[in-house]
């Protein structure tokens, strides 16, 4: 912009600025004189205000002085000897509110002859120095002379050291105090004396009030005199009395003048000071605000005189401020009148000049625009064809301006006469933003364009723009990127329906190897036989823990694991895991247990499958990267609302422990520590992803502690919702052994350290002990003691001497004999042995046990079952002693060897099976046979497992609803979606064992019964 000068003729004249200088000071001075009047008048008022409030408030502490002294002379007439110490306590409590009260004296009347027998008195009191006195020459006192009586003071409070010599003193000595006295005695009143020297440096207003003998004051003054007793006396102090009057902040001098007292040094003065603001001085001259009143104290006229000389925050500085300032906001505003005249000249030449600047700029973007840029009038004739267009559409600017746009050049034409429409009656601007269409060339040929259009109205007058881009390389690049993007989602297709089949193709045949060695595991083999089996079984298991894991991460990779939220209980799933490893803990002899703190709210909400999952693959790890010691699982209740829990979880290992460096990659996909970790122990290296993976979808974060050789901690923290009625008492049946006594033995102190605290929670006696020798000097003493123990548990394995060997010795012992043994070991080949039953134990536990079978078998001992549990050890039974017989299934597979794993379980199971090769078989035996439930493969040749069902619910009969159960090695999403769909209700998954077969048979057939009335 332009810079604008300011030469041109002056608004106002020199006259008229000098007049108008002279009136603005003027006024200011003028006005900041009456603010300076005004403010020293409304002080004067506030002064005045103040020293009334403080004379008043000083006459009310005057006035309180007759009621100390009228309560102390009560204190005197209702006694009839007053004690020094009931003086003292009496006037202690009394003075409280009066600190401007120096001190109460208690004067007697003491005539010559009693004058020998009270100083006796008084000296066998203690007072070993008192005498009637007077003062003498420079304040010191001295024996008093002989006269007819004596107004002696005899009792003080405070007694200070330096008052104390007033004891003895003869008021009626000094002429001031007598006046005071007898003017009290003569009226009955109070009466005051003027400031006088009792001692040296000891100078007080002192006010009296006569005391007379007997209950009722006399009524004349004869009658005064004759029974005068004595008087009380208070010392005023002066000072005091006016602190705290004058309300701060303010600063005032405030005199109390005594009759023929006027000098400043002979009256008591207290300057109030209080807070001085002021930070310039006035000038001698400033005014002085004065308040004098007369106060009569109790005879005495007091004159008290205030003043205070006004100063600077008195004057309002707003007023004084406006003053300086005027003359500053006249030339401002002068200045503002001649700048503003002067820019009203220039304004019409700048803005001339803008206007050719814009037009300059506007046409120098629209030649040099990527966009062609065609704009028309209101008679639609062409005013703009910039550079762009002419390469767009082929015409000369020299051509087209100034003529109507040719026809089919663009199809949006009736558009554009809509926004016209629009834009006739309103004065804005119609914008249309990204319109895709076909533009024609002057050669014929066609092309896709991007148009934005706009209608900028004013009254009659309009302008059409439209800003035109060819779009045939976007549109090319689109084209492309959506092939690309049709070929990546058939790859994620192709992707799904490969782990689909490669998921089926390898669970079918997984079902038919762990199915078989299952079965053969349940059958009679030798010793070498069993082994070779169940290492067939467990590599089974492994390398389907591998596929898991495949498919578990290929979920998470494509974002499509969902956390589920359903009813579980926490003791459940942790033991549940611990007895899934177990057999690969008992095989390397290492202590696992669980620790899971007795009263904790264990049923929540939340995925419980899930937390199984991370828990197994802890633990797994825990126990493959473990080759002696123990392992425990830990659940913490960190924080518990109403509603929900806050739960920490560790995994804790004496392993070999994880190198600092390799921390911070262990959770790494397909990452192991070393080559060597792969090799010696194996894996995939996805466990510990997919278990953080897990656990951040559950709402917490997986970490780890370790230190090489040395073990390593897992723990995470997840919160859950609380299920109504979550702490359910799981020892209410031993309530009838409380104080049992228990004796623990087992060298490894946490396993032990764990049992103790248990049994000590079920409300038994737990002792412990870590070794053979030692756990037999705890029984003998206790049968010794008459307090023998009811039952031990016994380790297996221990140094020194092992549990059976302890057993031998125990049942050996007449004192020790009748003690139910019991005993815990992770030995599990051992649990069908004689060594243990021959040694004399009742009862066997294979590590780790639930808690519910430890208190189960703690009860059946101490309940003296012993007959009847001889020889039974916790492993479950067999699926065949506890199903229910006579079930008619149909079995519809299509694999072979999976209808013969199938079958041989549920005929151990006692059901009566038929086999059907496909979904029309299965079909034809459901109308020829009637039967309790179906097990549906749902990929089959012929007709699937989906067309079967829904054939079977249409051709099923009200009230007759035959349950289907879903066998599919197909476990990716949607799976149980569909078979939901098809009228299914449940689903097993390939590969299951014959305890997972009976779990959801039992579920089923009893929900059968009870819908036939059979249960």
């Amino acid at each position: 912009m332009t810079h604008i000068g300011y030469q041109s003729r002056s608004v106002f004249s020199v006259r008229e600025r000098v007049l108008l200088w002279l009136i603005g000071i003027t006024l200011c001075l003028a006005a900041g004189v009456v603010s300076v009047f005004v403010d020293l008048s409304k002080a004067e008022r506030e002064f005045t205000k103040q020293a009334s409030h403080i004379q008043e408030v000083l006459s009310r502490r005057i006035g309180s002085l007759e009621v100390v002294l009228t309560a102390l002379v009560g204190l005197h007439q209702a006694s009839d000897e007053v004690a020094d110490v009931q003086f003292s306590t009496f006037s202690e409590e009394l003075l409280g509110p009066y600190p401007y009260i120096r001190s109460v004296l208690s004067l007697r009347r003491v005539s010559a002859s009693e004058r020998p027998l009270l100083e006796q008195m008084k000296q066998d009191s203690g007072y070993f120095q008192f005498q009637i006195s007077e003062l003498a020459e420079q304040g010191k006192l001295r024996p008093a002379g002989d006269r007819p009586e004596y107004l002696t003071i005899d009792q003080i409070e405070p007694l200070t050291p330096k008052i104390s010599q007033l004891l003895g003193y003869d008021a009626l000595s000094n002429p001031e105090l007598s006046a005071a006295i007898d003017a009290a005695v003569r009226t009955g009143q109070v009466a005051a004396s003027m400031p006088t020297l009792l001692l040296r440096g000891s100078k007080g207003l002192l006010v009296f009030k006569a005391r007379y003998q007997g209950r009722y004051p006399p009524n004349t003054e004869g009658e005064r005199q004759d029974m005068l007793d004595g008087a009380i006396a208070v010392v005023l102090d002066t000072d005091v009395i006016l602190k705290g009057i004058i309300p701060s902040p303010t600063r005032a001098d405030v005199f109390l003048l005594y009759p023929g007292s006027e000098s400043l040094d002979q009256v008591t003065r207290h300057n109030m000071d209080v807070e001085k603001t002021d930070t310039v001085s006035l000038p001698a001259y400033r005014p002085v605000f004065s308040y004098r009143r007369v106060l009569d104290v109790y005879g005495q006229p007091v004159v008290l005189k205030i003043s205070q000389q006004a100063g600077m925050e008195n004057i309002t500085a707003g007023w004084l401020l406006m003053a300086m300032l005027s003359p500053v906001v006249v030339m401002l505003a002068m200045t503002w009148a001649w700048r503003n005249q002067r820019i009203r000249q220039d304004q019409e030449q700048e803005l001339e000049e803008t206007i050719r600047d814009d037009e300059r700029r506007f046409k120098y973007v629209v030649e040099t625009a990527f966009d062609a840029v065609v704009m028309t009038d209101q008679n639609r004739k062409i005013i703009t064809w910039n550079r762009r267009a002419e390469q767009m559409f082929g015409w000369h600017s020299e051509e087209m301006i100034g003529m109507p746009m040719p026809p089919g050049l663009l199809p949006t034409e009736n558009y554009l006469d809509k926004l016209t429409d629009r834009s006739e009656s309103d004065e804005e601007m119609l914008i249309n933003d990204h319109i895709e269409t076909i533009a024609r060339h002057r050669d014929g040929t066609t092309f896709p364009v991007e148009m934005a259009i706009s209608v900028a109205a004013h009254g009659k007058c309009y302008q059409q723009s439209a800003f035109i881009r060819d779009i045939r390389v976007r549109k090319a690049q689109e084209e492309k990127l959506q092939q690309a993007k049709e070929a990546a989602e058939a790859g994620s297709r192709a992707k799904s329906e490969f782990l689909a089949v490669m998921s089926h193709e390898i669970r079918t045949p997984m079902n038919g190897v762990l199915g078989m060695t299952e079965l053969l595991l349940d059958s009679g083999l030798t010793g070498s036989q069993r082994r070779h089996a169940e290492t067939a079984h467990t590599s089974g298991q492994i390398l389907l823990d591998v596929i898991n894991n495949i498919l578990d991460f290929s979920k998470i990779e494509a974002n499509m694991l969902r956390i589920a939220q359903s009813p579980f209980d926490l003791q459940e799933v942790v033991e549940a895991v611990l007895q899934m490893v177990a057999e690969q803990a008992r095989e390397k002899r290492l202590e696992l247990f669980s620790d899971i703190p007795t009263g904790i709210h264990g049923k929540v909400i939340g995925d419980g499958p899930r937390l199984r999952q991370v828990l197994i693959n802890l633990v797994g790890n825990a126990v493959k990267f473990t080759e002696k010691g123990e392992i425990v699982v830990r659940v913490t209740p960190l924080e518990e609302t109403d509603d929900e829990i806050l739960i920490l979880f560790e995994v804790q290992d004496s392993g070999i422990g994880i190198s600092a460096d390799k921390l911070a990659s262990v959770f790494d996909v397909f990452t192991q520590e070393d080559g060597s970790v792969t090799r010696q122990f194996g894996g995939t290296g996805l466990g510990l992803t997919i278990s953080r993976k897990l656990v951040a979808l559950m709402g917490g974060e997986l970490g780890v502690e370790s230190e090489k050789y040395y073990g390593s901690r897992f723990h995470f923290t997840l919160r859950f919702e609380k299920q109504a009625g979550g702490r359910e008492p799981v020892t209410a049946s031993l309530d009838q052994f409380v104080g049992t006594k228990v004796l623990v033995v087992d060298d490894n102190m946490p396993i032990r350290s764990l049992l103790l605290r248990k049994i000590n929670e079920w409300d038994m006696q737990a002792t412990g002990a870590d070794c053979g020798d030692r756990a037999l000097q705890l029984l003998q003493e206790a049968a010794t003691d008459g307090k023998p123990y009811a039952l031990a548990i016994l380790d297996r394995m221990m140094p020194g001497m092992d549990g059976i060997t302890l057993a031998r010795k125990i049942k050996a012992d007449p004192k020790t004999a009748d003690i139910k043994l019991l005993m815990y070991s992770a030995l599990h080949e051992e649990a069908d042995g004689a060594a243990w039953r021959e040694a004399g134990i009742q009862a066997y536990l294979s590590k780790p046990a639930r808690l519910t079978e430890l208190r189960d078998r703690l009860l059946s001992l101490l309940a003296d079952n012993s007959s009847k549990k001889e020889g039974v050890d916790v492993l479950p039974a067999k699926p065949a002693e506890t199903a229910q017989s006579g079930w008619r299934i149909l079995l519809v597979e299509d694999n072979l060897v999976n209808q013969e794993v199938a079958k041989i379980m549920l005929e151990q199971l006692g059901c009566r099976t038929d086999v059907a090769d496909n979904g029309k078989v299965a079909l034809e035996r459901v109308k020829q046979k009637n039967y309790d439930l179906i097990l549906m493969d749902c990929h089959m040749p012929e007709m699937d497992g989906f067309t079967a069902t829904t054939a079977i619910r249409n051709q099923e009969s009200d009230g007759i609803h035959v349950p289907i159960i879903a066998l599919t090695a197909d476990v990716q999403k949607g799976v149980q979606e569909q078979c939901s769909i098809a009228g299914m209700n449940d689903y097993l998954s390939k590969p299951f064992s014959q305890n997972a077969l009976q779990a959801v048979m039992k579920v089923w057939l009893t929900e059968k019964d009870k819908e036939t009335g059979f249960v």
